[in-house]
């Protein structure tokens, strides 16, 4: 169990910034750790225990990825010597299987945290991805002397605000990200968007914004090269459906040269034509920019239905040894 925890701590330290964070700029530490996880199983049978007295423990695994973790809870009577877990607990891990979805509150005790509230919980679209967040509104905020803007994300229906990043302008002058302030004019409320999130003292900071690329299926034709602003940029032929795409490799200029990002271009040059893939798109006014891609899975490949067949079944391996 040590190791566990350890993993536990950490994880909680990660999400606090990313996940929830208490709404308003600044995190409230007296606020409870929430987390979605995925349900892997739980023992009740009293072999472990907890400062001298048996409790449940509940196996599951972080949604961001990670090892599986092992969390103990409370009993309805803290001096009693036998198994009796909190309501706010019990009946949703004991009508849960494995790989179900779950969101919880932790109780960061002495010497191990608590699982202290478990409720099933519907994924929505996207969330499944560490990078997605639903945008929910955008306002100019006073903080003492200086005045920013703050963007309203959300995820896992708890809300998150941060400060848009501020740069120096030609003058010299701290001005918010302008391509950010720009994209913020034409997202609407409900919106998936891909974010970058950092902690700058005791403000949640958005560094990158723009609208979500989720992760599709299709077939790698060839590598190809295409004009942006006047330079040569590497690009891919796609297939989609059976339709065929062109997407240019993100990147940016440099002096006056176009840079291409040199991790997806990598990824690009190891492919094979006519290669079973999986990739994802950013679409500015009908022009596709290649984020990420890489070979498809073989389940991938051969159907969602099979590949979720396959994911349940190892799941349910979790689940069981879990329970062990």
């Amino acid at each position: 169990m040590g190791p566990r925890v350890v993993r536990v701590r950490a994880a909680l330290a990660a999400l606090a910034l990313i996940a929830f964070a208490a709404p308003g700029l600044a995190a409230d530490k007296k606020e409870p750790t929430r987390m979605v996880v995925r349900y892997l199983g739980h023992h009740e049978d009293g072999k472990y225990r907890y400062l001298g007295k048996p409790v449940m423990v509940v196996a599951v695994e972080p949604m961001e990825g990670g090892r599986p973790v092992e969390l103990a809870v409370p009993n309805r009577d803290q001096n009693s010597n036998k198994v009796d877990p909190i309501p706010q607990v019990a009946e949703a891990v004991r009508t849960s299987k494995a790989g179900d979805v779950l969101k919880i509150e932790l109780d960061d005790a002495k010497p191990r945290p608590w699982l202290r509230y478990a409720k099933p919980y519907n994924l929505k679209p996207g969330e499944d991805d560490p990078r997605a967040y639903t945008f929910q509104n955008s306002f100019r905020k006073e903080e003492g002397r200086s005045t920013y803007t703050a963007v309203v994300l959300s995820r896992y229906d708890e809300p998150l605000t941060v400060a848009v990043q501020q740069k120096k302008d030609k003058e010299g002058d701290m001005v918010s990200d302008g391509q950010v302030l720009d994209l913020l004019q034409k997202l609407k409320t409900g919106e998936l968007v891909e974010a970058d999130i950092r902690r700058d003292g005791g403000r949640a900071v958005l560094t990158s914004l723009e609208r979500y690329a989720a992760p599709q299926n299709g077939k790698f034709v060839k590598a190809i090269e295409v004009e942006v602003e006047g330079q040569k940029a590497p690009a891919v032929e796609l297939e989609r459906g059976g339709k065929p795409l062109t997407a240019v490799v993100v990147g940016k200029t440099q002096g006056k040269r176009w840079a291409p990002d040199a991790r997806v271009l990598a990824a690009v040059k190891k492919l094979k034509p006519d290669s079973e893939v999986t990739f994802r798109c950013r679409d500015d006014d009908g022009k596709l920019w290649l984020k990420e891609i890489e070979p498809a899975k073989k389940e991938e490949s051969e159907g969602s239905a099979a590949a979720r067949a396959g994911r349940g079944t190892d799941d349910d391996k979790r689940g069981r040894k879990a329970e062990k």
